[in-house]
């Protein structure tokens, strides 16, 4: 049986219109409920920038900060920022305002 991956790690996502586009910085990671990959995308920080070199630098810098994170050990999941319950009624996102 060939292992399975737990994390792919973070990329910059470059719109095809730079100036104008929507800048994120994209990774999987597998979710312990389901088992399957899931994908998580950052846009914080890029709509502050105006130029394209200081998007991309931040973009870089983003994707250093989650690789790092994912190498040591982290999990969106543990982060306070998602739910897991463990007779998996599903996976839900926190929501701004919410208990």
């Amino acid at each position: 049986m060939k292992p399975q991956k737990k994390a792919i790690p973070a990329k910059v996502h470059i719109p095809n219109d730079p100036a104008t586009g929507r800048w994120f910085v994209y990774y999987s990671f597998r979710n312990p409920a389901t088992d399957k990959l899931e994908r998580f995308k950052a846009y914080e920080g890029f709509s502050e920038l105006k130029s394209y070199e200081e998007r991309q630098a931040h973009g870089k810098k983003l994707v250093q900060k989650i690789n790092r994170k994912l190498r040591n050990g982290w999990s969106p999941f543990q982060d306070g920022q998602h739910a897991i319950y463990e007779d998996v009624i599903g996976y839900f996102g926190k929501k701004r305002g919410s208990l």
